[in-house]
């Protein structure tokens, strides 16, 4: 049961479309049971109680109770199925912001009645093919800044610095790149401005010949032999071949 809440009210990590899809039943259940429960229970409540104030209290806790225990989950489970597209959950915000945006000016323009039946059945679109997305578009392959997996099924923590620390000295590649002719000395500096702008090359040898350079890669680097090959052609450096390490 811990672990189930402990689930249902986190932001890290990033979860499959098959996860999603049977935690967003799950809520769509509690949701609905809990709403039953409060229009069953109005009148009931009401003919108990003679003091308004403490009906109105009652019912307001009631609705924020409901917020904790069905809205609040899902807009976790939302961000982290969002996260396995590897984007940041500030999109879900931004929803909720276009919303507003939408709703407002509506019932400025169509008064309370007319606004709010055009901005429901607007938001319901947006809304709606966002949920489809979560449910249906397949998530980033592999690892991502917010955890692993590749399934319809899977959840995953984002990993500790420890961790990522440790699986980014893990994950070195090496490139070797074989050169048409040797490296003038003037143009060694074009190397060093290579590591500033490219984050994940941890480092670069060149051996006194200067007729080859390997690049140490780290981390979820995107840099392969084709791509190395076009920067060092950018620079106006002849290559023959770029390989990589075998480790």
């Amino acid at each position: 049961m811990n672990s189930l809440l402990s689930d249902l009210y986190t932001l890290e990590g990033r979860i499959g479309r098959l996860y999603y899809l049977w935690r967003f039943i799950l809520l769509c259940v509690l949701a609905f049971g809990l709403f039953f429960t409060a229009i069953m229970g109005e009148p009931i409540l009401r003919r108990s109680l003679s003091n308004d104030f403490v009906f109105h209290s009652i019912m307001i806790s009631y609705f924020l109770f409901m917020a904790v225990m069905s809205l609040l989950p899902h807009f976790t489970l939302m961000t982290r199925r969002v996260h396995d597209f590897n984007f940041s959950g500030w999109v879900i915000f931004i929803l909720f912001i276009l919303s507003i945006a939408i709703t407002v000016p509506l019932i400025m323009h169509l008064g309370i009645e007319g606004g709010v039946n055009t901005a429901l059945i607007l938001n319901g679109c947006i809304w709606g093919m966002f949920v489809f997305a979560l449910l249906f578009w397949p998530g980033s392959e592999g690892a991502n800044k917010y955890g692993h997996g590749n399934a319809l099924y899977h959840t995953s923590i984002k990993p500790s610095k420890k961790e990522q620390v440790m699986k980014k000295a893990s994950s070195r590649k090496s490139f070797y790149a074989i050169l048409a002719a040797p490296i003038p000395e003037d143009s060694l500096y074009i190397f060093k401005h290579l590591k500033t702008e490219y984050k994940d090359i941890q480092k670069i040898n060149i051996p006194e010949d200067r007729q080859k350079i390997e690049f140490i890669v780290v981390g979820y680097s995107d840099l392969n032999e084709s791509k190395l090959r076009k920067i060092l052609s950018g620079f106006g450096i002849g290559v023959r071949a770029v390989r990589k390490s075998r480790q």
